[in-house]
């Protein structure tokens, strides 16, 4: 019997360091999966500064995490986070067919919104997403990646706050035309569990649809006029600056009435 209870407690023992050390691996998996992931989904480069873990829960902290923009566009990134938080359900990773995330915390985000001609950044990003999710639905089979697997996630909970966004177009001047980003809450993203492309294009799809809002269009909007008054008072030889600004209002304003 004591010989049992031995065995046992070395089991255990055993066990318990296996997941005591997968977890403190989450941090390295987290940062590896998004570092060769994300450029793959959105044709973009990502940067992220340091990741920390810490437990309970096992929770990983993302610092200073960059999304570059697609070629084509003027500005180095697309987004930047001071922090990311994620919150895991550690029986998920090691058990079942879905990954579950409590919550995924976006604190301090800035995107810049670039407008060029009748393109966006965001829309280039988010189409790109769309149709890396679409070819791998159909090439279920031979994927690659963190789908390779099988493995889907869902994430109960997914905050976006204390954001800004930074309008950019051709010939501002130098100004700045800047808008709050208006607090972003999804809940079960993923449903019972979704391909992570697919819950990289829901996330993606919801901030844009935000960014567009007239909460933060309006604001965007006005400022930008405002920058064209200024710059049609300092010279007539710029006022084409202002007359470009002028459209860009008033495009910004028709997202308002769609």
């Amino acid at each position: 019997m004591k010989k049992l209870f031995s065995v046992f407690i070395a089991a255990m023992i055993v066990v318990s360091a296996v997941v005591i050390i997968g977890l403190f691996m989450i941090g390295f998996i987290i940062k590896n999966a998004l570092l060769s992931y994300v450029p793959k989904l959105t044709g973009t480069e990502i940067k992220i500064s340091d990741v920390h873990v810490s437990f309970p829960p096992p929770s990983a902290g993302i610092e200073k995490v960059m999304i570059g923009n697609p070629q084509g566009f003027l500005s180095a990134s697309a987004l930047t986070v001071d922090s990311l938080t994620v919150d895991v359900n550690g029986k998920s990773l090691i058990s079942g067919d879905t990954v579950i995330i409590d919550r995924v915390e976006l604190d301090h985000p800035q995107i810049n919104y670039e407008i060029i001609g009748k393109k966006d950044n965001l829309r280039t990003i988010i189409e790109t997403v769309k149709s890396q999710a679409n070819a791998k639905k159909k090439n279920a089979g031979v994927q690659s990646g963190p789908e390779k697997s099988g493995k889907k996630m869902l994430i109960k909970d997914f905050i976006v706050k204390n954001g800004k966004v930074n309008l950019i177009i051709p010939l501002t001047a130098g100004q700045s035309i800047r808008a709050s980003l208006p607090e972003i809450h999804l809940k079960n993203v993923g449903n019972k569990g979704a391909p992570p492309s697919e819950i990289f294009a829901q996330i993606s799809n919801a901030i844009y649809q935000k960014v567009r809002s007239p909460d933060v269009t309006g604001l965007l909007s006005n400022t930008t006029n405002n920058v064209k008054t200024g710059i049609d008072g300092v010279s007539g030889v710029i006022k084409g600056v202002g007359n470009e600004l002028k459209h860009i209002g008033d495009r910004l304003k028709g997202l308002m009435e769609k």
